[in-house]
């Protein structure tokens, strides 16, 4: 058992801190050469505290009882109790939370019949809005985007539903309170951790419901397997000719988009994640090419090489286009191949975001080609 003198001061935060169950190590009582004992009101002014309390049972009392008595006072007063039980040791007992879920088995099929109705709500609203979803593929709308869209205005409107749902549940319990159709003791707690939960299950059911849907409005935009572009070219040796997707109808427009371009690789696009661009020349009326020296990444195995945006003339079409010449210069071949694709891609949505400036100023690149 454990001596009743009472447990040494600087023990009583290790004995917080333990957990329920056999204790790691048992708290030390001080000895009857350091107690004193005094009257209550003596102690109490000189600052004193109650760190702990000895019950000494009497010897006829067994070990179930002394389990039920510890029991007993652990939960009447949340306090830490330690029990000296012959032929088994010291036990301490703590009061510990516990959850009960009752109910449960049927909140899967509640779940899944709600994840059901929300993606044949989807379906149905992908057929009707198919033209809507050809005309932002018309303007530049990539799968993944329409299928943010659809994931989006599912995650919108459960966000909208269970907020408005946990608004009228309140409004609704207080009501029938007020009303006296609940019972008095009837208490409920609407800052619950389980009303946190219950908010995620459902918000993430209507989030799994509108996968399927998404993926259908992604393959309305792009029917392929590829989602992502490729160069439509393989480097021949240590040269790579790659055309770039774009139209202009005159030459004075294609030099507006060769400075653009120019004005890119000489402010925002200089450093990019993947790539440098050490130097670039702008383009002219008589000699219509970007050039610029590239080190890609990683730096440290100084690939480098040099790229030559040049416009070309189609005759028959009667339209103007670029291609996008490279040639290494310097490191191995296998990597410069291999990590070229982020400045070939980069290139290429510089140029179609050309189609997103305003005619005035497409007109001022155009100007500053002329005067060069």
């Amino acid at each position: 058992g454990m001596p009743p003198a009472p447990v040494k001061p600087e023990h009583n935060s290790v004995i917080a801190m333990q957990p329920p169950g056999p204790p790691p190590s048992v708290p030390s009582s001080a000895g009857w050469r350091e107690v004193i004992v005094v009257p209550y009101r003596l102690a109490a002014l000189a600052g004193g505290y109650l760190a702990s309390v000895a019950l000494e049972p009497p010897a006829s009392a067994g070990s179930e009882l002394l389990l039920n008595v510890s029991r007993s006072i652990t939960i009447a007063t949340d306090l830490k109790v330690y029990a000296g039980l012959k032929g088994v040791g010291v036990l301490s007992g703590a009061r510990v939370a516990s959850y009960m879920f009752l109910g449960w088995e049927v909140i899967p099929v509640v779940l899944a019949i709600g994840a059901l109705n929300v993606a044949m709500t989807l379906l149905g609203n992908l057929k009707e809005r198919t033209r809507e979803i050809y005309v932002f593929t018309a303007v530049g709308l990539s799968p993944l985007g329409s299928a943010l869209m659809y994931v989006t205005e599912t995650l919108t409107y459960a966000v909208v539903s269970v907020v408005a749902g946990y608004v009228l549940g309140f409004a609704a319990n207080r009501a029938l309170a007020a009303a006296g159709l609940l019972p008095s003791a009837y208490a409920l707690n609407y800052a619950s951790a389980f009303i946190v939960i219950a908010f995620a299950v459902l918000i993430a059911s209507a989030l799994a419901a509108s996968l399927y849907p998404s993926m259908v409005a992604a393959t309305m935009i792009t029917p392929s397997l590829e989602r992502r572009w490729k160069p439509p070219t393989k480097p021949r040796g240590d040269t790579w000719v790659i055309p770039i997707p774009i139209r202009f109808p005159s030459r004075e427009e294609a030099l507006g988009s060769l400075f653009y371009i120019y004005e890119y690789f000489t402010g925002m696009g200089k450093e990019r994640p993947y790539f440098i661009v050490r130097e670039a020349s702008p383009p002219s009326r008589e000699n219509p090419t970007v050039r610029a020296v590239v080190a890609l990444a990683p730096y440290e195995l100084g690939v480098t090489q040099e790229a030559v945006i040049q416009l070309l003339a189609d005759d028959i079409r009667g339209v103007y286009t670029f291609s996008l010449k490279l040639t290494r210069l310097t490191g191995s071949r296998s990597v410069w191949e291999a990590n070229n694709y982020y400045f070939i891609d980069d290139v290429r949505k510089q140029a179609l975001m050309w189609r997103t400036l305003p005619p005035e100023k497409r007109g001022e690149y155009a100007r500053k080609v002329v005067g060069a």
